[in-house]
């Protein structure tokens, strides 16, 4: 292996010698790396050419479906009366339709059995004695105030019936009583009582049902004692008058399970998910059990008890309880007096005898509905095209730009001859005639000029848009989708010859810049085995200067 002294000998700088000499020689490799980076960023203008002008492609192949132009759209006069839907196959048409009657839910409310049974609620009513969270329906009460006529009333821990009885008679002027019979409050006073204040932290008066009247009576609208539907029957105050049996019972004929230790909110969940057809409720106002069918019309429904007494317990048995039927809706249609029914709310097509047509009745009334062509949807399409076709040039725009002022500033592809004639290539093909024939030839027959300053297109006129599209429908139709002449077929076949990803123009020019880089790594590659090479042989020739220099030194010194 040689070994450079660096010119110790003979006083030449070999090593910084060598360095310049291989620097100089890697320039060209430096140059092609360069015109490489080029090449990159030119791949990648093209790459963003090509996905634009794919998605001017996606705008026209919506504009070429004969869907779009089928479509129809409806409005109803009043959205609070009925509210529409609508089909391509219904007629352009005005309709008036009259609703008289809307359908509704059947409903079953638990009511009251014989025997010992002294109003119509579920639970069991609180003695007087009682804590006075059977009230409340929460033990978490102590401290809480309540108002009548401006003294405060304060719960306490333990408060009972009979305590809070007490605390109210202390009132100046009013007499509080309670009838353990019916669950009734009730106050009496000379004058006007006054109950409740803002500042009251407890909602006794609303549990007891005791409201203002202005008078000097006050009693209970409604009876105390409610089911907590979260435990379970055995502890929830269930008034029954026999004991309870776990089992079955029978909601519209189909079977529900019921254990003892399920709470009055699993029995409901149980006859709302089952295939009875429907909700169960709790009215903790009423302290009832309510059934509403899930679909409506006069539909009957029906409770019995099966190998349970629940049924009876919750008095929803169909002897025990008041059913309301649910109504149908009644309608007309046009000048026809033909009452039509529906055990819907939503009417049908065949009911309302309009092909595509369906209107959904929300309450009593007379409304207009109106079928006209779907024009937004084509208005939006148009502006989709326009809005990509624009985006595509002012993107080639800046690629092709020429700046001859400053030539730095010149666009990526400004050389580049793909991409140079495609802007006016795009512009002929959207401004010049399209049909031959007819009111609608050209784009501009639709309001949509072109811009020859920088090739763009604008949607200058909708109304002039509006107007072909609802009196020369078939014309705009076929400016947009002939198969041989129309827009979608010229303008997509350019862009599929510029933006198709196996043999257009820009893939094309994609795979010749990628061939030219690989010919630049390569070319790269072998300057730098050939500088390498030359520097290990500057090295080594240097080397040599530097031993003979040496040997020279050597033998002067010897004859001196």
């Amino acid at each position: 292996m040689s070994v450079s002294l660096g010119g110790f000998f003979s006083g030449l700088d070999s090593s910084s010698l060598i360095q310049q000499l291989t620097q100089l020689s890697l320039q060209p490799a430096a140059n092609l790396e360069n015109s490489k980076a080029k090449l990159t960023e030119q791949s990648g203008a093209f790459n963003f050419v090509q996905t634009s002008l794919a998605s001017l492609k996606t705008k026209l192949t919506t504009l070429n479906d004969s869907a779009i132009y089928s479509g129809k759209a409806a409005k109803s006069s009043d959205g609070d009366i009925a509210a529409v839907s609508v089909d391509y196959t219904a007629p352009t048409s005005a309709t008036v339709i009259n609703i008289t009657q809307v359908a509704s839910n059947s409903i079953i409310k638990g009511g009251a059995i014989s025997g010992s049974y002294v109003d119509t609620k579920l639970s069991s009513v609180p003695a007087v004695g009682a804590d006075i969270s059977k009230v409340l329906g929460t033990t978490d009460y102590t401290g809480e105030t309540f108002t009548i006529n401006n003294s405060t009333v304060t719960l306490s821990a333990g408060e009972t019936i009979s305590s809070l009885l007490t605390k109210m008679n202390a009132v100046s002027g009013v007499t509080a009583a309670y009838d353990a019979s019916t669950g009734k409050f009730s106050l009496s006073s000379g004058s006007t009582i006054l109950l409740g204040s803002g500042a009251d932290t407890s909602d006794f008066l609303q549990q007891a049902q005791l409201f203002n009247n202005g008078t000097g009576a006050v009693t209970s609208s409604s009876g105390v004692g409610r089911l907590t539907s979260t435990t379970a029957f055995t502890s929830s105050d269930l008034r029954s008058g026999t004991a309870l049996s776990s089992g079955t019972f029978s909601v519209n004929g189909i079977s529900v399970s019921y254990s003892t230790s399920d709470s009055l909110s699993t029995v409901l969940s149980n006859i709302t998910n089952s295939s009875a057809g429907v909700i169960a409720t709790y009215d903790n106002y009423t302290d009832r059990v309510v059934l509403t069918s899930k679909n409506r019309g006069s539909q009957n429904i029906t409770v019995s008890d099966g190998t349970s007494n629940i049924a009876t317990a919750l008095r929803i048995k169909s002897t025990d309880s008041s059913i309301t039927l649910g109504n149908s809706t009644k309608f007309t249609v046009g000048d026809d007096a033909t009452v039509r029914q529906s055990e819907d709310q939503t009417l049908t097509a065949s009911e309302l005898g309009i092909t595509g047509l369906t209107v959904t009745a929300i309450a009593t009334g007379t409304v207009t509905i109106d079928v006209a062509p779907d024009t937004a949807t084509i208005k939006k399409a148009i502006d989709d095209f326009v809005n990509q076709y624009n985006s595509a040039q002012n993107l080639i725009k800046s690629y092709v730009k020429i700046n001859t002022s400053d030539l730095t500033q010149n666009g990526l592809l400004a050389n580049d001859s793909t991409v140079t004639f495609l802007p006016t290539t795009l512009r002929n093909s959207t401004t010049t005639q399209i049909r031959s024939t007819g009111t609608i030839r050209m784009l501009e027959d639709l309001g949509i000029v072109g811009n020859a300053s920088d090739n763009t297109l604008t949607l200058s006129d909708s109304s002039k848009l509006l107007a072909a599209l609802q009196d020369h429908s078939d014309e705009v139709i076929d400016l947009f989708t002939n198969a041989s002449t129309g827009l979608a077929y010229r303008l997509g076949g350019i862009v599929d010859s510029y933006a198709d990803a196996g043999t257009g123009a820009l893939a094309v020019r994609q795979n010749s810049i990628t061939e030219e880089k690989k010919r630049m790594d390569d070319e790269i590659e072998r300057i730098k085995i050939r500088v390498a090479a030359e520097e290990v042989y500057l090295k080594n020739q240097f080397a040599g200067l530097d031993s003979a220099s040496a040997k020279s030194q050597q033998t002067s010194s010897f004859f001196s």
